[in-house]
């Protein structure tokens, strides 16, 4: 549905010459396809859009495509071409003054790092990002950056302060306004990784357990991923 109103709305912009239109509907509209797994498709469509950015001079829509394509990238397990595009996307945004954007591009490099295994840089990333996002008082994505920061904490030795950021992001998803089901199922899985590293084998099932609940309501391939944890306690 959403992929079908994205490819008669990008129609529309091209018979009407609206540029700027045909550009919102090519990288919303490769977020749709990238959703569904499409990535060549999504990575087709964001690709488009940026050559038309890069002729209209325009710099948000330029990073905008840059960082979907990053994110594809990722997705797709080529972490060095991610991160390629995600730095390109963030020197555009620095230098727009895009503050808002230049974090959550850092947000992305931290996953890119952690994908990569250099925890180091993922918290040097991810730290500059939460700063920026809780001075800026966008709470939503500052707290899954704490998320994100807790677990690569945790996967990087620190368990007990990666442990206390993800309960304390645990409960924020939980309630109040940035009340968040997917990133509750994140936080509680996560914790069950750092249960089990710490040999806390009937913590660890319990929070795999609550955390493949919740997932089957939203993605049947994180919820089979949790179980198959569970498998191998």
């Amino acid at each position: 549905m959403w992929i079908e109103a994205h490819r008669l709305g990008l129609d529309a912009a091209r018979r009407d010459g609206a540029r700027d239109g045909e550009g919102r509907m090519l990288t919303s509209g490769a977020i749709g396809l990238r959703g569904a797994g499409r990535y060549a498709e999504a990575a087709e469509w964001y690709r488009l859009a940026l050559e038309m950015a890069v002729e209209d001079g325009n710099v948000r829509q330029q990073a905008q495509a840059v960082s979907g394509l990053g994110h594809i990238s990722l997705l797709d397990g080529r972490t060095a071409e991610a991160r390629t595009h995600f730095e390109e996307a963030l020197r555009l945004r620095e230098a727009a003054g895009h503050r808002h954007r230049v974090a959550l591009t850092r947000r992305r490099l931290g996953e890119t790092a952690l994908a990569e295994g250099d925890f180091i840089d993922a918290m040097h990333q991810l730290r500059l990002s939460y700063d920026e996002l809780t001075e800026l008082e966008e709470s939503y994505e500052a707290t899954r950056v704490q998320a994100l920061l807790g677990h690569v904490l945790e996967r990087s030795g620190e368990s007990t302060e990666g442990t206390r950021l993800l309960q304390q992001a645990l409960a924020v998803f939980r309630t109040g306004a940035v009340r968040a089901v997917d990133w509750e199922a994140r936080c509680l899985e996560w914790l069950g990784q750092a249960a089990a590293s710490q040999g806390d084998t009937a913590a660890a099932v319990r929070l795999y357990e609550n955390a493949r609940d919740l997932f089957a309501r939203l993605s049947p391939s994180d919820a089979e991923r949790v179980e198959a944890r569970l498998r191998d306690r």
